[in-house]
């Protein structure tokens, strides 16, 4: 396997507000985001994108440990001949959602809500699979 040279995926990338933001990231992001739905929809399996550290992040918030914002899983590769960078899916485990026994089900449920929660907050897109990915925020 080739080895990935690249940073983590940081929520700036795929921000319109931001001074780093790439509509081409965020674009494959979105198709990232919507295979691994079609993936859980026919299998039960997903694809866990943001990694350990945003579980451990989401344990340790209310103790006001400060987000990192990005997903260790989906790294950014530039390729400095084109001019143009390249999401790659680093840790590609399958978890299965609802199978196996309570405790089985009860870890893969905790490691998908944690994935949604850093998404839907972080990234602005809906990972589960009945939602829209892109979803517009309510008027406050």
């Amino acid at each position: 396997m080739d080895r990935v040279q690249g940073v983590s995926l940081h929520a700036d990338s795929v921000d319109a507000n931001s001074k780093t933001y790439s509509p081409e990231l965020r674009n494959q992001l979105i198709q990232i985001i919507d295979s691994n739905k079609q993936l859980l929809r026919s299998t039960g399996y997903f694809l866990d994108l943001t990694g350990a550290h945003a579980l451990f992040d989401e344990l340790q918030r209310p103790f006001g440990r400060e987000r990192t914002r990005e997903l260790a899983n989906l790294v950014v590769e530039k390729n400095p001949q084109v001019d143009k960078s390249t999401l790659r899916i680093i840790d590609n485990d399958l978890i299965p959602l609802g199978r196996g026994n309570p405790v089985e089900r009860f870890k893969s449920l905790v490691v998908f809500i944690a994935n949604y929660r850093v998404i839907m907050r972080d990234f602005g897109l809906d990972i589960r699979p009945s939602k829209p990915t892109i979803r517009t925020r309510r008027p406050q």
